[in-house]
């Protein structure tokens, strides 16, 4: 593909927004900027999420998480003793941080 790119004031050059969907570029990607016989090349970076992924990290399911929660062996809760605390907490808080 291509196309006409002008440069703004101050070096901005806006990517084409075919080529940015086709390559799926966001706000925010890097490029290294490189001069060869008098031209410019863009060539993309590696993006932080890619690196992340290629370190290995494994991938976690819904049940690896629930697994290192807490166990709570109390009587079951309903939503007014949910609310209840929930208040008691704010309270105790609010009066915290007023009462200097």
């Amino acid at each position: 593909m291509n196309s006409v790119a002008k440069m703004s004031l101050d070096g901005a050059v806006i990517i084409p927004r075919e080529l940015r969907e086709r390559l799926q570029l966001e706000a925010g990607v890097e490029f290294d900027v490189i001069e060869q016989s008098g031209q410019v090349i863009l060539k993309q970076r590696p993006s932080q999420k890619k690196a992340v992924r290629r370190q290995g990290f494994p991938k976690l399911e819904r049940s690896d998480i629930l697994a290192r929660l807490p166990k709570y062996d109390g009587p079951p809760l309903t939503l007014a003793d949910i609310d209840s605390a929930i208040d008691q907490e704010m309270r105790a808080r609010w009066q915290q941080k007023h009462s200097s």
